[in-house]
């Protein structure tokens, strides 16, 4: 068959997506007359993120993938969040969690590809204020993601700190997509379905305490 997407559907559904869910699957497959039997492959974003919208979306994804008998191809969220850089350059993509907390991770863009360059973080406000500060004075950063609206008022001012639009500051499925497809030709992040678990950032909260660093 001709290689491409033949169809993406992104749903707002705020905190009731774990209600939503299933019903949208079921739309969605009903709309393209395709069966869940059919499906080959399952891929679905892993996180860094809430933890309860982690788990719901996982575990759905496993329970397909268990009784399908399929792959799943897992993508970090933050890869999605910065395939929507439109050009080359660095990207740093902000994802809040929650009490001034962050989800931080540092991608470049490359014709048309993107690679990671760091580790997947975890700062509070002012370790992130002054991290991208500290890229900011190597060139031009571009920052993404959700937690934008939370440090906009302190880096708007900042000449080499540009940041996208908000349409560029969530995920999508065409992201996913693409994403998922790079992976399985490379052979990178496949799971079976008792393997694939959330990826988490956010230490546990009594380590947090015994490294005297804030609650969260």
């Amino acid at each position: 068959e001709e290689r491409g997407i033949s169809s993406d559907l992104n749903v707002t559904s705020g905190n009731k997506h774990s209600v939503v869910l299933m019903n949208i699957v079921d739309s969605f497959l009903k709309a393209m007359n395709v069966k869940l039997e059919d499906v080959d492959l399952v891929g679905c974003g892993m996180g860094p993120g809430f933890f309860t919208a982690l788990r719901v979306g996982i575990a759905t994804v496993k329970s397909f993938a268990f009784v399908l008998k399929k792959k799943i191809i897992g993508v970090p969220s933050t890869d999605l969040i910065a395939m929507n850089l439109p050009m080359d350059g660095k990207i740093l993509v902000v994802v809040y969690a929650r009490r001034d907390h962050f989800y931080v991770s540092l991608y470049e863009r490359k014709d048309g590809t993107i690679k990671r360059l760091t580790p997947h973080h975890f700062h509070d406000r002012i370790r992130l204020i002054r991290y991208i500060d500290d890229l900011s004075k190597e060139g031009n950063i571009y920052l993404s993601g959700s937690g934008i609206p939370h440090v906009m008022d302190e880096l708007k001012s900042r000449e080499k700190v540009r940041i996208l639009d908000e349409s560029a500051w969530y995920g999508s499925g065409m992201n996913l997509n693409k994403l998922v497809l790079m992976y399985h030709e490379s052979g990178e992040n496949l799971y079976d379905a008792l393997s694939f678990l959330p990826l988490y950032v956010q230490k546990p909260f009594v380590i947090l305490k015994d490294e005297g660093e804030v609650e969260v």
